[in-house]
């Protein structure tokens, strides 16, 4: 497996998406790039795993928006 974490997710101590357009590029990016060397990896939030908000965005709904295949989405 591999992990991603970005710097951010929390605004006055409470989650939140707090991504720039910056970051949201490069994990589009990242994401993008890691289909392309394994086209059956399946893409999720920590939230799936840990009872966790985080990383405090809908992973799913983001992965769908940037044109993520479903069967790539956990």
């Amino acid at each position: 497996s591999s992990h991603v974490c970005y710097v951010g997710g929390v605004s006055n101590n409470k989650p939140k998406d707090t991504r720039t357009e910056e970051q949201k590029k490069t994990l589009e990016t990242y994401v993008k790039f890691m289909l392309l060397r394994n086209p059956n990896i399946k893409i999720a939030g920590h939230y799936k795993f840990a009872v966790k908000s985080c990383p405090n965005f809908n992973v799913e709904k983001w992965l769908e928006d940037i044109g993520i295949d479903e069967k790539n989405i956990l």
